[in-house]
């Protein structure tokens, strides 16, 4: 064999290892990761967005300088409170009577669902007993920021406290007081007929004679109230 073949059998088997070895360096690489699927995303209990709305809205509540209720119906509560701070506490009685006008009660208050609180519209006196300790008018002055003396020193008996919308709360107490001549009762008993043809909601609610007298001190019209259904 001449050296020019030589040369080039030497040469062509050369490029051949050459092509074996960068095929196996290109089989000996890594292989890229296949994308991985995103996890599926743990789905939010019903009701966090709710609780996330009513943690807002009662902090704007607190933001403001006058009481607000609460009508808290998971923890079966009445709460006054003032920049947070909580004023009165009690269970939530409702009337044996009235047990199955919670759940009415709470989605004519909540109407269309946008709203978690919503101002009373109106307070009325149904029966009251004449007069009060001075104690109990100087602890409701406090709260209202209202010298004593201008309050009235009677003692609600059996009152109501309406919201738009129509819904209504009924508060009653063990003391026996007189029926209030500015409520006009006989209007009052036809207007809750007329309710209850319309299928209005009446919650009633049964309260100590000094938290009733609290509460309805403050809620005069424009208190704001939220609902924890």
């Amino acid at each position: 064999m001449s050296f020019k073949r030589q040369l080039n059998a030497t040469t062509g088997g050369f490029v051949v290892l050459l092509l074996l070895s960068g095929l196996a360096s290109a089989n000996d690489q890594p292989k890229a990761p296949k994308p991985r699927k995103p996890a599926a995303e743990t789905p939010l209990p019903p009701t966090a967005n709710l609780d996330y709305r009513l943690t807002l809205t009662e902090l704007t509540l607190a933001r403001a300088a006058q009481p607000y209720l609460v009508l808290d119906f998971r923890q079966r509560k009445i709460a006054i409170k003032l920049k947070g701070a909580l004023v009165l506490e009690q269970e939530m009685i409702p009337d044996s009577t009235a047990l199955d006008q919670v759940e009415p009660f709470v989605k004519t208050f909540l109407a269309d669902g946008r709203r978690l609180a919503r101002p009373v519209l109106g307070r009325y006196l149904i029966a009251a007993q004449p007069r009060i300790a001075d104690s109990l008018v100087t602890m409701v002055g406090k709260i209202l920021n209202v010298k004593p003396e201008l309050l009235q020193r009677e003692l609600p008996s059996h009152f109501h406290l309406v919201w738009e919308g129509g819904a209504m709360m009924d508060v009653r107490t063990d003391v026996e007081g007189q029926p209030d001549r500015r409520a006009l009762t006989y209007l009052i008993r036809a207007r809750d007929a007329l309710r209850h043809l319309l299928g209005k909601p009446k919650l009633v609610i049964w309260m100590p004679a000094e938290n009733a007298l609290t509460l309805y001190r403050v809620a005069t019209p424009g208190l704001p109230t939220l609902v924890v259904p």
